[in-house]
């Protein structure tokens, strides 16, 4: 691949993962990873590891706009991002000892599972639901259960640093299933504390080995216009379409990994 299309597809990339970022409060990673290591020929754990630098000024990007229309839960930020922000150490870390192409083999597990609890309905009532501004205010019942909110960091913290997700897509099913919070609150939360937790994995795969620097410079240059349009866009749509959106993303992007990683298993045999 010539250096000018090289240029032009990380910015490209970045642009889409921007996009998506800021439509679904996700890091990005779901969407730069398998794009950077088909498109562009990484090796698998500098796929993994590349995004997460990346995902910063994306999350802040699109997280500001959430923040500005009050979707944001301060308790589930403040607690999740402390114990996100050292699980994401320990997950990254962890990643000199596996193999790369399993790493993204469990991603599309891990990815498919949530999606689907977004598109399976969840129990049985049928009594209605509350108007969007009590569902977002009994959210403060919820609000002193710091137990909740650390084991959310420290999952979605492990498990983004692991395979260089942010945590997002793991982080957003247990804010919208576990903790009952609004899917826009939850996108916005979650983008913050991904802003936050991703930085100590930045650090920690840099040093592995594991960031393409100038690949990185790429993607943020699309990522800054991506995810101020795509979170423009999210307040746009009614959450009940946010939900079997993101549900969608999930699963496509699951299956996507799976296909990509297992063609390339067997093809090497």
């Amino acid at each position: 691949m010539s250096e000018s299309l090289f240029s032009f597809s990380g910015i490209f990339i970045g642009f889409v993962t921007g996009l998506f970022s800021g439509f679904f409060g996700i890091g990005g990673g779901l969407i730069s990873t398998p794009l950077i290591r088909t498109f562009l020929g990484v090796s698998p754990l500098v796929a993994v590891g590349t995004p997460l630098p990346a995902i910063v000024p994306s999350a802040i990007t699109a997280g500001f706009l959430y923040w500005r229309r009050n979707h944001v839960d301060y308790h589930a930020l403040k607690w999740c991002a402390l114990s996100g922000f050292f699980a994401m150490l320990v997950g990254a870390y962890v990643t000199r000892y596996l193999s790369g192409q399993y790493l993204l083999i469990a991603t599309a597990v891990l990815i498919f599972y949530s999606g689907a609890r977004f598109l399976v309905p969840q129990g049985r009532s049928k009594r209605a639901v509350p108007a969007p501004e009590k569902s977002e205010a009994a959210v403060g019942a919820i609000a002193n259960q710091p137990a909740k909110y650390v084991a959310t960091g420290l999952s979605a913290g492990f498990i983004g640093g692991l395979l260089g997700l942010g945590g997002g897509f793991l982080m957003i099913p247990l804010f919208v299933h576990w903790l009952k919070m609004p899917i826009r609150r939850a996108l916005g939360t979650s983008l913050l504390v991904v802003s936050l937790i991703s930085i100590p994995g930045s650090v920690v795969h840099f040093f592995l080995g594991h960031i393409n620097v100038p690949l990185v410079v790429l993607l943020i240059a699309g990522i800054f216009p991506g995810a101020y349009l795509g979170a423009r866009l999210a307040f746009l749509i009614k959450e009940d379409w946010l939900k079997k959106g993101f549900g969608v993303l999930l699963i496509a992007a699951s299956l996507y990994f799976a296909y990509a990683e297992f063609a390339k298993v067997l093809t090497a045999r």
